[in-house]
C-alpha cells in the first residue's frame, strides 16, 4: 500500500480570533505572529460499584486550547485581551492551510469558550511572547473555511516576517 497521506505540519496551521458578541458585525482575525498552538481534549469515565460488579460509562469529552504567541501592538492582540478582561467567550478556528484547495478552501475546527489564562511575559533579550488558554464551551466543530486573498497574503507575510527578521541576539 502506497503512502498517500502528507504529514501534518505546524506551520500549515493558523487560528483566527474573534470576540462571540462580535459574531455579527466584524470578520474574525488572524494571529500575526503565532508560535504555538494546540486543541486538547480529555475524556473520562464514571464507575459505580455494586455487589456484584463495577458499571463503568463514559463521561463527557472536555477540551482546552492553549495558543502563544509574539505579542504585538495590533488589534487582535488587544481584542484577546481585552474579551479576557471582559469575560466574554472568544471564537477560534484551527485552520490547516495544508489542506488548501483550488477554491482556497480549507479543513478547519471551530470552539467557542472563555479565557482562563493570559500571560504577556517582558523579556529583555527576546519578543515578548504571550501565551493564553482558552477553556471550550461549545465544540470542536470540524468543517471548511474559504480563505480570502488578503488573509493569503498575510500568512506569506508572516512566513517572510519570520525568515527574515533577524532579533537582538542573534
Amino acid at each position: 500500500m502506497a503512502l498517500t497521506e502528507k504529514a501534518v505540519l505546524g506551520s500549515h496551521i493558523i487560528w483566527k480570533v474573534r470576540r462571540w458578541t462580535k459574531a455579527t458585525t466584524q470578520a474574525a482575525a488572524k494571529l500575526a505572529l503565532q508560535l504555538d498552538g494546540s486543541l486538547d481534549g480529555t475524556g473520562s469515565t464514571n464507575r459505580k460499584a455494586t455487589k456484584d460488579v463495577v458499571i463503568t460509562s463514559r463521561g463527557q469529552n472536555e477540551f482546552t486550547v492553549d495558543i502563544t504567541y509574539v505579542a504585538s501592538r495590533d488589534d487582535v492582540n488587544q481584542e484577546i485581551y481585552d474579551t479576557f478582561m471582559a469575560r466574554e467567550e472568544l471564537e477560534m478556528w484551527r485552520i490547516d492551510t495544508g489542506t488548501m484547495d483550488a477554491l482556497k478552501k480549507c479543513k478547519a475546527t471551530y470552539v467557542r469558550g472563555f479565557i482562563t489564562s493570559f500571560s504577556l511575559p517582558d523579556n529583555v533579550d527576546d519578543t515578548v511572547d504571550s501565551t493564553t488558554s482558552l477553556d471550550v464551551t461549545y465544540g470542536p466543530v470540524d468543517g471548511t473555511v474559504t480563505l480570502s486573498e488578503g488573509d493569503i497574503a498575510d500568512i506569506n507575510t508572516a512566513f517572510t516576517f519570520i525568515d527574515t527578521v533577524i532579533l537582538p541576539g542573534d
